[in-house]
Protein backbone atom coordinates (compact mmCIF):
# COMPACT_ATOMS: atom_id res chain seq x y z
CA UNK A 1 0.00 0.00 0.00
CA UNK A 2 1.50 3.36 -0.83
CA UNK A 3 0.61 6.64 0.50
CA UNK A 4 1.18 10.35 -0.61
CA UNK A 5 1.60 13.20 1.66
CA UNK A 6 1.29 17.04 0.28
CA UNK A 7 3.23 19.72 2.29
CA UNK A 8 1.11 22.91 1.97
CA UNK A 9 3.29 25.36 3.99
CA UNK A 10 6.93 24.45 5.22
CA UNK A 11 8.85 26.11 7.88
CA UNK A 12 11.70 28.40 7.00
CA UNK A 13 13.69 25.97 8.73
CA UNK A 14 12.61 22.69 6.95
CA UNK A 15 14.55 21.35 4.09
CA UNK A 16 14.67 18.46 2.13
CA UNK A 17 17.67 16.10 3.65
CA UNK A 18 19.20 12.54 2.14
CA UNK A 19 22.51 11.08 3.48
CA UNK A 20 25.14 13.73 2.17
CA UNK A 21 27.64 13.66 -0.20
CA UNK A 22 30.54 12.00 1.25
CA UNK A 23 33.75 11.23 -0.63
CA UNK A 24 33.43 15.05 -2.52
CA UNK A 25 35.13 17.15 -0.12
CA UNK A 26 38.62 17.71 -2.83
CA UNK A 27 35.77 19.19 -5.18
CA UNK A 28 34.59 21.67 -2.51
CA UNK A 29 31.22 19.78 -1.75
CA UNK A 30 30.02 19.67 1.75
CA UNK A 31 28.94 16.29 2.73
CA UNK A 32 25.96 17.82 4.82
CA UNK A 33 23.05 15.12 4.81
CA UNK A 34 20.68 14.93 7.83
CA UNK A 35 21.48 16.07 11.17
CA UNK A 36 20.09 12.91 13.07
CA UNK A 37 21.33 10.05 10.80
CA UNK A 38 19.90 7.41 12.50
CA UNK A 39 16.59 9.05 13.24
CA UNK A 40 16.38 9.45 9.26
CA UNK A 41 17.00 6.02 8.30
CA UNK A 42 14.86 4.72 10.92
CA UNK A 43 11.82 7.07 9.64
CA UNK A 44 12.39 5.83 5.83
CA UNK A 45 12.38 2.81 7.16
CA UNK A 46 9.30 2.61 8.81
CA UNK A 47 7.47 4.11 6.26
CA UNK A 48 9.05 1.44 3.49
CA UNK A 49 10.96 3.84 1.95
CA UNK A 50 14.19 3.48 0.76
CA UNK A 51 17.18 4.03 3.89
CA UNK A 52 18.45 6.81 1.54
CA UNK A 53 15.54 8.20 0.40
CA UNK A 54 15.15 12.47 0.75
CA UNK A 55 13.16 13.07 4.06
CA UNK A 56 11.89 16.46 5.17
CA UNK A 57 13.76 17.67 8.56
CA UNK A 58 12.62 20.27 10.27
CA UNK A 59 14.68 22.05 12.73
CA UNK A 60 12.85 23.43 15.61
CA UNK A 61 9.90 23.09 14.14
Amino acid sequence: MAGEIEVLKAGPLTTVQDLGRPGYADLGIGESGAADRRSFTLANRLVGNAEGAAALECTLG
